[in-house]
């Protein structure tokens, strides 16, 4: 186990949340700058050669992971608080866009379950990652005031569908490009880096809007928080362009 490697991203991603939710310019560098360089390093250990690069291969698909994850949770956060608070909308509206998000999600896995064989994690993955960012920016449409923030609901259904079409074909191919013997040791890196990027999306989002409250207002703030997602989603597409076309190993013929 290595033990300081796992150490050095608790470390490294706590340090370079803190410094961002500190709101001081020069916290904010300093932090961000030593707390990234520790993560990264770290991480070294801990995943595929060059899987902060995107590697083609296994390092693309986990790097995928992270950005999927960090996206989708930076923007899910901050929906109920987008309709409730800056659109004061009821309370009811903005549990219905997170329960129409869990249900498209679970569509896009259904989907996603039937076609992987057929059409290879790339033409799934990547679609699933521009839906999410579809939905992003939607939201960031359900912010202004002479939308009805009912489209909010239109906007988190769009955004599940993607993950869900994107999310679990990141898992299978995981698996199908593991070396035999070492797919304990992918799917170990796939975990870390999902729930690292679940947490370094929402981190860096609340820091937004923490920070914004004050100057520029709710609205802005978290209007800020779904372009940081929409960024990321955008930068997983691009990675997704290294992801396998075709599914080589027997998870080809048992899509999970």
């Amino acid at each position: 186990m290595p033990y300081l490697a796992v150490l050095g991203v608790v470390a490294g991603a706590a340090a370079a949340l803190a410094s961002l939710s500190s709101g001081v310019v020069p916290v904010v560098a300093a932090g961000g700058i030593a707390g990234g360089t520790l993560l990264a390093v770290s991480l070294r250990r801990l995943t595929p050669p060059r899987y902060l690069s995107a590697q083609p291969g296994l390092a693309a698909t986990i790097l995928s992971r992270s950005l999927l994850t960090c996206c989708f949770f930076a923007g899910d956060a901050y929906v109920p608080y987008a309709i409730v608070t800056v659109r004061h909308a009821p309370t009811a509206l903005a549990a219905l866009a997170l329960t129409a998000s869990t249900l498209t999600w679970t569509a896009g896995s259904w989907v996603q379950a039937r076609y992987i064989a057929r059409y290879g994690p790339r033409r799934l993955v990547r679609p699933g990652e521009c839906l999410v960012a579809t939905g992003l920016g939607v939201m960031c449409v359900v912010l202004l005031p002479s939308v009805p923030p009912a489209l909010g609901i239109v906007a988190w259904a769009i955004a599940g569908g993607g993950i869900g079409t994107a999310y679990a074909p990141l898992s299978v191919t995981t698996l199908d490009r593991a070396a035999a013997g070492e797919e304990g040791r992918a799917t170990s890196a796939l975990q870390l880096c999902d729930v690292l990027g679940q947490a370094l999306g929402t981190g860096v989002a609340g820091s937004i809007v923490a920070a914004t409250a004050a100057g520029i207002g709710h609205g802005p703030g978290v209007a800020l928080t779904f372009s940081f997602g929409i960024v990321v989603a955008l930068t997983a597409v691009i990675v997704g362009a290294r992801l396998p076309g075709q599914l080589t190993g027997s998870t080809a013929d048992h899509p999970r």
